[in-house]
């Protein structure tokens, strides 16, 4: 298998398989929480430390992640990585059909007038989540970013 992205799931399905590890087959989603918000958490400090190396492991921990719950998805769900990787598509697609159709080009990300994270923030809010997110996901600038979105855009949204 050439590609590293279909050997990574490869790999898990390995280890959660009969006979694979042990602890990677009795997790859950619920118990692998804790260290998906680890690796989100160690992402950040990479980043904000400017220290490249660091990135692109604590981004392979942030996959794997990825990767782990698609697999426990799969057994239980019945969904998987694939699946995952297409709801992403959708979202991009929808989002910003023109772009990627060629239709328009991509504008700064000043001409926007709510950032994804406020976007994001609003279908929480909506969905009455808020409260589950991590402190340092708010901060001022969404908040004042979601003062601003009308109740036209909202609709938008939330269609």
């Amino acid at each position: 298998m050439t590609d590293p992205l279909r050997e990574l799931v490869a790999v898990m399905d390995r280890l959660r398989s009969p006979g694979g590890c042990p602890w990677d087959a009795e997790q859950t989603h619920a118990t692998l929480v804790q260290y998906l918000v680890e690796e989100c958490y160690e992402t950040v400090e990479a980043i904000e430390a400017g220290d490249c190396a660091a990135l692109r492991e604590e981004l392979g921990d942030l996959l794997l992640q990825v990767v782990f719950h698609a697999r426990i998805a799969s057994e239980a769900e019945g969904f998987d990585i694939d699946d995952v990787a297409q709801s992403f598509i959708d979202k991009v697609t929808r989002r910003t059909p023109g772009v990627l159709s060629g239709e328009h080009s991509a504008q700064s990300r000043g001409s926007f007038p709510v950032s994804e994270n406020a976007i994001k923030l609003i279908r929480l809010f909506l969905s009455n989540r808020l409260e589950h997110l991590p402190r340092i996901t708010v901060e001022a600038r969404e908040l004042r970013e979601l003062r601003q979105v009308s109740a036209s855009f909202l609709q938008w949204i939330i269609r």
